[in-house]
């Protein structure tokens, strides 16, 4: 549990300490009353913080891929929904004390209890009973066979109901509902005993769990194993079979000392073909590709063809597009 005490209070608490010292100093001499009282004082501010609240996550036991996250439920202000019976309302605030339990609610009352959720009955708001302690949450599961199905958190130590009666509890049932945004109390039940239920519905009640991998990340990762397989079965297969050693350990190494002059053509074939493209445009693709299927026909048909397209012979091929660029960097 930790409890948070205000600047304002913190800052008069200070002052009096200075003041209650000085005074204690001109009329007795000593400051001992004065160390006494603002003791006294400090303890009591410090009882009257602004805010108790405890810890707002949890995973289930033998889950701990699954976490529930209930602090973006808490807003700073309570959640309230209207009893079933008379002028019945219910405030929670999910792990922090009521604020309606510290103002006229109780304030009267004077109970002593760090309330988790309260429950009025008049009109005015002035008569209340702690549905139980703060400090008194336990975490369970809505439902045990489902660990992502949800979670509940359990109160004791409330007011007593009635005279004599028993102490107030609470459960305190998390819904996850992905289309609620902002948190709702709802489902107020009461079993005449004592012990009472609430249920908040919201987004920020579901479970984080373990997301599946997308393709891209399978892909990377699938590649990359047979990228490692093909190095260590390669090499050792090298190294055993055929007692090789130094770089041709390597698989294939042959080939992939030709692979950076396999690249550097291809880039030249489709520079120079991207470079005619934006000379002669679509047309002289279209005649590009008429000169392509002519050299597939017969001799007669090409001859024909030729003098059909007498342009033709001057397109670009790739054993053309390497032989001028090389007549280029010799010039």
């Amino acid at each position: 549990m930790v409890r948070s005490v205000s600047p304002v209070v913190r800052a008069a608490t200070l002052l009096a300490l200075f003041s209650v010292s000085h005074a204690a100093k001109m009329r007795f001499g000593s400051t001992t009353p004065a160390v006494g009282a603002a003791t006294l004082l400090a303890l009591v501010s410090g009882a009257r913080g602004d805010d108790t609240t405890i810890p707002c996550t949890w995973s289930p036991p033998g889950h701990p891929e699954i976490e529930y996250d209930f602090s973006k439920l808490e807003t700073g202000q309570d959640l309230s929904v209207a009893g079933t019976e008379g002028n019945q309302r219910y405030f929670l605030r999910v792990c922090a004390d009521t604020i309606e339990s510290t103002q006229s609610c109780c304030q009267s009352c004077d109970h002593g209890i760090v309330a988790s959720a309260v429950q009025t009955w008049s009109s005015a708001g002035d008569s209340c009973g702690a549905l139980g302690s703060l400090t008194t949450a336990s975490w369970v599961l809505a439902n045990p066979a489902k660990p992502a199905g949800g979670a509940k958190m359990s109160f004791t130590g409330g007011d007593i109901t009635g005279i004599g009666g028993p102490q107030r509890s609470m459960d305190l049932i998390f819904a996850c509902d992905a289309s609620q945004t902002a948190p709702l109390l709802t489902n107020p039940t009461d079993d005449g005993a004592g012990h009472y239920t609430l249920t908040v519905k919201a987004k920020a009640a579901c479970p984080r769990t373990p997301q599946p991998l997308s393709y891209g990340w399978l892909a990377i990762i699938l590649g990359g194993s047979a990228i490692v397989a093909y190095l260590v079965l390669g090499i050792a297969y090298n190294k055993k079979v055929r007692e090789l050693d130094g770089l041709d350990l390597i698989p294939q190494w042959s080939y992939w000392q030709m692979l950076p002059g396999l690249v550097y053509d291809g880039v030249v074939f489709t520079h120079a073909n991207v470079r005619w493209y934006m000379h002669h445009g679509q047309k002289g693709v279209s005649e590009y590709r008429a000169h392509r299927n002519n050299e597939a026909r017969p001799p007669a048909a090409r001859r024909a063809a030729s003098r059909a397209a007498p342009h033709a012979s001057r397109l670009p091929t790739r054993a053309g597009a390497q032989g001028a660029d090389s007549r280029r960097r010799v010039t």
